[in-house]
């Protein structure tokens, strides 16, 4: 059993390193051979480079904040600063493969917060589903306020968005009732998951509170592609870019290469095309942000994971 899943699990990394180098491949190759217009596109003035950089910087106290919270709602406790540096540190080496980040955060909140694996699970799944859901809220806002026409592509785009609103609250309201109480690790860990999402929902409060993190995140990321485009010099409505992030950000829930790298550039510039804009300029412009956000988890994540080396955290 135990070599089946060994060589599972290596032909997942073999996939996924195919994949990651197939995409960044592209994107080089892409950007290489209309270099000539990036050049003349490219016009980052110092003032764009700092706010996105906060903006970066503000989303990663709000995901602290946001597990924070949750572990709290599990019985559990964790500080802000501790969550900071796992958050930023896990950014970090969420791009490595097969997740590292993630699974280094549930290791270190089980050792030293004593927060069960399927809890923590629960705490992945909620965030996911919230997000998901206000995904959906502030896409279906931003096509009403936007007034688009019924085009097909924008019919796509709506049911993409109702979707994404009533499948979160269809698995967010599962029964831990439904699951069996009979033996079995799986059956366990299952009901473990369902009863954190209970412990999770039952506080009408404590959802909504989710819920505004998560649309804050979604509304920060969107700035953050809009000065971007404005960098360069492609006119975008802010709305356009709410479901550039929106949609982007529900799409990539599922890590496909590691740190989304790659894949969420090529899908921005897929999403610019579809709504009207060229490809090319929504993959510079998700490619600008990119940089932003790889050199800001190097700056803040390696200290924080020599901060937490030192704590014995990790």
């Amino acid at each position: 059993m135990d070599e089946n899943n060994n060589n599972n699990w290596s032909i997942k990394r073999v996939l996924q390193l195919i994949m990651q180098v197939a995409v960044l491949g592209y994107i080089v190759y892409y950007i290489f051979s209309r270099r000539g217009e990036l050049a003349r596109l490219w016009n980052v003035n110092l003032i764009d480079a700092v706010v996105v950089l906060a903006l970066i910087f503000v989303g990663d106290i709000i995901r602290s904040y946001q597990l924070c919270y949750i572990v709290s709602k599990l019985d559990s406790e964790i500080t802000i600063t501790e969550s900071f540096l796992i958050t930023t540190a896990s950014t970090l080496l969420n791009y490595l493969p097969m997740n590292a980040g993630t699974i280094a955060k549930a290791r270190m909140l089980k050792k030293h917060r004593s927060l069960k694996y399927a809890h923590f699970v629960s705490v992945m799944g909620a965030t996911i589903l919230i997000t998901i859901f206000s995904g959906g809220v502030l896409g279906l806002t931003s096509i009403i306020i936007s007034r688009l026409s019924l085009e097909t592509n924008n019919i796509i785009l709506v049911g993409f968005f109702v979707l994404s609103i009533i499948v979160p609250i269809a698995l967010l309201y599962i029964p831990a009732s439904l699951i069996s109480d009979k033996p079995g690790w799986v059956r366990t860990a299952m009901k473990d998951l369902v009863l954190g999402l209970e412990q999770i929902r039952k506080n009408g409060k404590g959802l909504l509170v989710l819920f505004l993190l998560a649309t804050t995140l979604l509304l920060i990321a969107a700035l953050r592609l809009w000065i971007c485009f404005e960098a360069l010099n492609t006119p975008v409505t802010i709305f356009g870019c709410i479901m550039f992030a929106v949609v982007s950000n529900l799409l990539l829930i599922i890590n496909i290469t590691p740190g989304s790298l790659g894949l969420r550039e090529v899908l921005i510039g897929a999403i610019a095309q579809f709504t009207g804009l060229s490809f090319e300029r929504g993959l510079f412009a998700a490619s600008l942000d990119r940089v932003f956000s790889l050199v800001f988890a190097i700056l803040v994540g390696l200290p924080s994971l020599v901060v937490l080396k030192i704590k014995k955290m990790i």
